[in-house]
């Protein structure tokens, strides 16, 4: 215990910003006390059994400190110092890609930090699912950038490693927060000149798109400790039933349809934003849907206040007056509710009618109105904000 909590502590404090730094140590550098500690257990001349124990405590203490060092607390990718330690000390790479999350800096501000992390831990264990250690592959998260993360090969050629990443990235379409795209090459330079490319060409479709949506739909999320407690709720129900828990936590409070006045409608929006005060949302149970024979979900069910209510048919009120079209049932038909899980396509039309509890329920608190706009079949753009007066 004495040699770990010593060695420990030699390598406790790693400043961020290390990639391209020689003042840090080299790998040998940092395997050399080990090796020396060893050889002078093994001098001692040790009861066989205890000289193998002792080894193996050094070992495993080695272990553990490399991976202290090297791997990026939130997605378990390597950080620079890890970048310098296994980029000098593996074979030739062959290809290198890079991958950039789009618009972070917005989707911070619209889904708040705390989902975006959980969504940079999705993103990072799904490039370890298809790019494996074992298969030639390395995956650092980038220091200059907390949005761009870096995968190199050993094997891959540049054309195998970018189809690789194509079929990865169509798979993995609307399934986080972010979009996201990539560039590959043989070197970084080459690579980051392919994603600046593929930026150019995201950006020019999404400007194209921005014409066609005319179907809005106001919604309200839980942010910070809320939304941890619902994602948590999500990944244990997701597991219950062998899904994919929603990143996106969001409950929609009413749809407003073909818009063609968006200046219009977004100034009533704001006006009516500032008649309402924070209020608190609270989900009470959990029921599977299959709707319009889509991929069953698990939705969390919120209680329908008269408050909520109220909402409900007020946002339906502002759009039949701005001549546009809504949710086209009545209010006491309408079933407040958050997605938390995708159910798998083979196995969601056998789960019958899940009694799933949520204890006592959960209560969120809404601060604001969000105005998004539809896009694709699984894509919605922010719009606005409408914060509430406090």
């Amino acid at each position: 215990m004495v040699i770990r909590q010593t060695i420990l502590e030699r390598h406790s404090e790693i400043p961020r910003r290390i990639e391209g730094n020689s003042s840090y140590q080299s790998w040998h550098e940092f395997n050399t006390p080990y090796e020396r500690l060893i050889d002078k257990i093994c001098a001692l001349a040790l009861p066989a059994t205890l000289e193998q124990q002792t080894i193996e405590q050094v070992r495993i203490t080695k272990s553990i400190v490399e991976n202290i060092v090297t791997k990026d607390p939130l997605t378990g990718t390597l950080n620079g110092l890890g970048a310098n330690w296994y980029l000098n000390n593996t074979t030739a790479i062959q290809s290198v890609a890079l991958t950039d999350m789009l618009n972070m800096h917005e989707g911070n501000a619209r889904y708040g930090s705390v989902a975006i992390d959980q969504d940079l831990k999705r993103f990072s264990n799904m490039l370890f699912r298809h790019f494996q250690k074992n298969d030639g592959f390395l995956v650092f998260r980038s220091e200059r950038a907390g949005d761009e993360f870096k995968i190199t090969s050993t094997k891959n050629s540049i054309p195998e490693l970018e189809n690789r990443l194509r079929a990865v990235w169509q798979e993995d379409l609307h399934r986080g927060l972010l979009a996201w795209n990539y560039g590959v090459g043989r070197n970084d330079g080459e690579a980051h000149i392919e994603l600046y490319r593929n930026r150019v060409k995201e950006t020019e479709i999404m400007e194209a798109s921005i014409l066609n949506g005319k179907s809005t739909f106001i919604i309200v999320r839980p942010e910070s400790d809320d939304y941890s407690s619902l994602y948590n709720l999500s990944e244990e129900k997701a597991r219950v039933v062998n899904g994919t828990p929603i990143i996106d936590l969001h409950l929609t409070l009413q749809a407003i349809r073909d818009v063609d006045d968006f200046a219009a409608l977004k100034q009533r929006l704001e006006e009516y934003s500032l008649k309402l005060r924070p209020f608190e949302i609270k989900v009470i149970s959990i029921a599977r849907m299959n709707v319009n024979n889509q991929q069953g979900r698990l939705w969390l069910l919120a209680e329908k206040t008269p408050a909520l209510e109220k909402i409900y048919n007020d946002l339906g009120e502002i759009a039949r007056e701005m001549g546009c079209s809504s949710y086209p049932y009545q209010s006491q038909n309408w079933l407040p509710h958050i997605k938390v899980v995708d159910l798998p396509e083979n196995t969601s039309t056998q789960i019958k009618d899940p009694t799933f509890g949520v204890g006592r329920g959960l209560t969120f608190t809404v601060r604001y109105l969000e105005w998004t706009v539809q896009k694709g079949t699984e894509r919605w753009d922010l719009l606005e904000k409408f914060p509430f007066p406090e």
